[in-house]
């Protein structure tokens, strides 16, 4: 649960309603906020992976047998919210391994190196201008819907919301260099040629 109200206040605002104070008031806005922000919050991270929200880190071996048909139990990150793969390595030339997930361990047929690539649940103060922007919309969404029964005013600004979120999602991935870039002959070929 947060204590951070600052997108869930701006999400009121939008809506002509007043900031709360926290979310134990006894209030529709506090009552409806308690209920969905976290999984707001949680839908977002799973729909995509948020950089200032991915995780890789090795993985520690649990010393028991893991149950059949695996050999080895790895232990999971304590902050660990969504797994999105499980490796044998970090680099380029990382390879993606079959896995089980069960509680708090990984069960896989590797021996050693293992990593896991992961979706943390960072504090607000670590997130992206644009995923704040996202989630107070998603909120709005909510008390448009849940609070004022605007229900046409929530899907407008829904069908908004979907538009920046596909240019927010992309600006986001191309941040970085893809981890693995694909060289094809063709373009190789160009290059040579210039």
């Amino acid at each position: 649960m947060t204590s951070d109200l600052t997108y869930i206040n701006g999400a009121l605002t939008l809506c002509g309603v007043a900031p709360i104070s926290t979310l134990e008031d006894d209030v529709p806005a506090a009552v409806i906020a308690n209920a969905n922000y976290e999984t707001i919050v949680l839908s977002e991270l799973t729909l995509f992976p948020w950089r200032f929200a991915a995780q890789s880190q090795p993985l520690n071996r649990y010393e028991l047998a893991a149950p059949k048909p695996w050999h080895f139990a790895w232990e999971l990150p304590a902050d660990l919210k969504i797994l999105r793969s499980i490796t044998v390595g970090d680099n380029v030339d990382q390879r993606i391994v079959d896995y089980r997930k069960s509680g708090d361990k990984v069960l896989c047929n590797v021996e050693e190196d293992v990593w896991a690539h992961y979706m943390t649940r960072p504090p607000e103060s670590a997130w992206s201008a644009a995923f704040a922007e996202i989630i107070k919309k998603r909120m709005q969404v909510a008390f448009l819907q849940g609070m004022l029964h605007q229900y046409g005013s929530a899907a407008s600004v829904d069908k908004r919301l979907e538009e920046y979120a596909m240019r927010a999602r992309s600006l986001d991935s191309g941040q970085s260099s893809p981890k693995k870039p694909q060289r094809s002959r063709i373009l190789g070929g160009r290059r040579a040629s210039q």
